[in-house]
């Protein structure tokens, strides 16, 4: 693990070279997600292996979380990394952060049979528990400030565009 003055160099010298060279934080990044006769599904991000599948009631064997399930440890996750960056870069002690991403959801919606339900999530809440001695009001901007900017709820929020290419490949029969 990373020392705090490590941690908050490396979140320095980052903002000091994406605002110098903007190109240098203008990327695109990739996952790929493979799924071979069954509901289970492997991912590939960099370096990571990740498996993601359904229950049983929705065909699956439950090897992992759903890609919903995937979605909200995803929100969690990148609103708690961006609280504790925001606190680093801040010199603000913060302890322990819990985030939990809790969605609605109507299964008729993502299944086709209610046109008036949507396929995803109808509504969603963060709850956020931030241990620090620190005054509230300081460590309430901090938390607010990460929400701003963080990119998870912006892509949820915006409702990203997303180019779609499809390309389908026949199986031939191999010789027998």
């Amino acid at each position: 693990m990373q020392s705090l003055n490590d941690t908050k160099a490396a979140l320095d010298r980052a903002v000091r070279l994406v605002a110098e060279k903007p190109a240098f934080g203008q990327r695109s990044y990739h996952a790929t997600a493979t799924l071979n006769g069954s509901m289970e599904c492997l991912i590939r991000e960099k370096h990571h292996d990740l498996v993601a599948d359904v229950p049983p009631s929705m065909g699956g064997t439950d090897q992992g979380p759903s890609p919903a399930g995937l979605l909200r440890a995803a929100m969690a996750s990148c609103v708690a990394v961006g609280i504790r960056s925001f606190a680093i870069r801040a010199d603000v002690e913060v302890g322990q952060i819990d985030v939990r991403f809790e969605t609605d959801v109507d299964a008729r919606g993502q299944l086709g049979v209610c046109a008036s339900a949507a396929p995803g999530f109808e509504a969603g809440r963060l709850h956020i528990r931030v241990f620090t001695s620190e005054p509230p009001e300081t460590v309430d901007a901090i938390v607010q400030r990460s929400l701003e900017l963080s990119p998870l709820l912006d892509a949820v929020h915006c409702r990203t565009p997303i180019e779609t290419h499809v390309k389908v490949i026949p199986i031939r029969e191999s010789a027998q």
